[in-house]
């Protein structure tokens, strides 16, 4: 992980400011969900939250049955990454 040499506290109630310049970078804004993990090494990982990874099992059914329904790619993506994909090699 690459460091950014921005060091923040935590306050009394355990809130962390992410700096502006770093929500700007990777678009994160007031209201967004994060989720917030650990890794291994003790690291904390904070990470946009996007429902479409938890309904990637349904959004793959989904775009197969639309393939085979009508012979098209199909593909399901949120704002950042394709979540499903179907009929392409």
């Amino acid at each position: 992980m690459k460091a950014t040499g921005i060091v923040r506290r935590i306050d009394d109630l355990g809130r962390v400011v992410i700096p502006k310049e770093i929500r700007r970078t990777l678009r994160i804004r007031e209201g967004d969900p994060l989720e917030i993990f650990t890794d291994r090494d003790g690291e904390v990982i904070l990470k946009k939250y996007s429902p479409m990874t938890d309904l990637s099992f349904f959004a793959q059914e989904y775009v197969d049955s639309l393939f085979d329904a009508t012979g098209c790619i199909a593909a399901i993506a949120d704002d950042h990454e394709v979540v499903a994909v179907s009929g392409a090699p």
